[in-house]
């Protein structure tokens, strides 16, 4: 199909290619959505916008959706270890981060994984923050908008975050590590602005701030599945294993409670932890 004229493609063509790419690569439902949102939706706006076909000539107009979804996994039915990221896993993330810091120290991808690790923050938040946003005095980071792009313009724009409500993340000493870094660097090269995650010719996309963990995916050969969002669920699982209560958790990573509680906590307490806890519940 990819040789074919898109003007002669089909929405039968269309279903049976998603159904195909579903069972092979056994998509997730909300994969399965995003991939078909973003590259055949995505492909005939580009055509439709370039004078390719006609708006009435896109066949995803007449795609059915369930004719491919229902080939794709629930959510849930992922096992613990492909929704977080592991300690084995961060270590190779963590390390291939300092690569890079050493090879091109002004290069501000690693450090938004860095600071998302950190905080939890989405790609959008990361690529929206700002310096007057970072309250050092104060010990929180605001996180007040959202980089976004819009498929239409092919722009990238701020807007509000993702569910319109402003909320604050607290500055450990191993954030503020990271923010000093990369201030340091940013005066050392002259390269100061507006945006945190900025080299002085422009700031990071969010396109380019998730890129960066499918790239040392592959490049590291990592089996399991690594994003920003994966980092999310993952410190909030790390915190509910240290006690942090349910609606604290939420709020610094911008949930309703029921929704983090869903989707974005897991199981990470380790084996030997679970070992002496069976082993107490069990004596007399």
């Amino acid at each position: 199909m990819a040789e074919m004229d898109i003007r002669l493609i089909t929405s039968t063509q269309i279903e049976s290619l998603m159904t195909a790419a579903i069972k092979r690569y056994n998509l997730t439902t909300r994969k399965a959505h995003e991939d078909y949102n973003m590259f055949f939706k995505a492909v005939y706006r580009q055509a439709i916008a370039d004078s390719l076909i006609k708006s009435d000539g896109d066949p995803c107009l007449f795609v059915l959706e369930n004719r491919f979804m229902q080939y794709g996994r629930s959510e849930k039915e992922r096992p613990d270890d492909e929704r977080v990221i592991s300690c084995d896993t961060r270590k190779i993330l963590d390390n291939a981060a300092q690569k890079d810091h050493e090879r091109k120290e002004d290069y501000m991808p690693p450090f938004a994984y860095e600071l998302s690790a950190l905080t939890g923050m989405r790609c959008g938040e990361l690529a929206g923050l700002v310096w007057k946003n970072v309250d050092f005095d104060g010990g929180a980071i605001h996180i007040v908008q959202s980089q976004k792009f819009n498929e239409a313009t092919r722009q990238y724009y701020i807007a509000d975050t993702k569910n319109h409500k402003h909320r604050q993340v607290p500055i450990t000493d191993a954030i503020r590590d990271v923010l000093d870094r990369i201030r340091l660097i940013q005066q050392r090269y002259g390269k100061t602005g507006d945006y945190v995650f900025s080299n002085g010719k422009a700031a990071c996309t969010n396109r380019q701030i998730s890129d960066y963990l499918q790239n040392k995916r592959q490049q590291y050969k990592i089996v399991q599945p690594v994003s920003i969002h994966a980092a999310r669920r993952t410190l909030n699982s790390r915190m509910a294993v240290q006690g942090v209560p349910a609606s604290t958790r939420a709020s610094l990573l911008g949930h309703i409670p029921r929704v983090n509680e869903n989707n974005y906590t897991y199981d990470m307490l380790p084996m030997d932890q679970k070992r002496e806890m069976v082993a107490n519940a069990g004596k007399r």
